[in-house]
Order: structure tokens, then sequence, then C-alpha cells
């Protein structure tokens, strides 16, 4: 599958970034790309390997390759279908705010007045 103009290779950094940040900007520059087009995606979070291939998975878009290096890992994503209207899947959501509540599971309660 490609498009008129030729692939397109995006590259979007969000080392540094932790869940869910990744997965947004990744499905972000995904609904805005091409069919055909392809996104690096370099990422630190240690649940980004899971959470990357899920959503990869999720839309049908074509996980290429998967990098990984000393301090990042690196994400080839060729998009393969359009995203529009694809609105938001609950299974996703479910996935955001059950790591969210895995980061704040690590801090203790305020102790009442």
């Amino acid at each position: 599958m490609g498009n008129a103009r030729g692939a397109v290779e995006w590259r979007v950094d969000v080392t540094g970034l932790h869940c869910p940040m990744p997965v947004i900007r990744c499905r972000a520059t995904l609904a805005r790309m091409m069919v055909g087009d392809v996104l690096r995606l370099r990422a630190t979070d240690r649940d980004a390997h899971r959470e990357i291939a899920s959503l990869v998975g999720q839309f049908g878009h074509q996980l290429l390759a998967v990098h990984a290096g000393a301090d990042a890992v690196e994400f080839v994503i060729r998009k393969q279908v359009s995203m529009r209207g694809a609105g938001r899947r609950v299974s996703q959501t479910l996935s955001w705010r059950a790591c969210l509540m895995e980061r704040l599971a690590g801090f203790a309660p305020v102790p009442a007045g």
C-alpha cells in the first residue's frame, strides 16, 4: 500500500517521556500520516514495547522492526490504514488507566490532619 506522493519517513523522539505519553504521541503522529508512510519512534519508557505494539495491532498498522539500543528502543511502523473515525478504544483507555494506576501505586497517601 502506498500513496501517490511516495512514502515519507516520520521521526518522533519520546525519550524521557513516561506512559501514556509515548502512545499518545505515536497515535497523534500516525493520525497525521498518509497510508504507506513510515514512522520511526524512539522511546525509553519501560512499558513502551508493550504499549506501542498494542497500539499498532489495534489499528492495523505494520510493525516493521524494533531496534533495542543501550539507552532507547526504536520502533519502525508503517501506516497501513486510515485512522479517520477510529475513535477511542475502550481497551486502549483501560491500558492507559492501568499504566497510570501502576505509576501511582508507589505513592503513599497523605495522612489527614
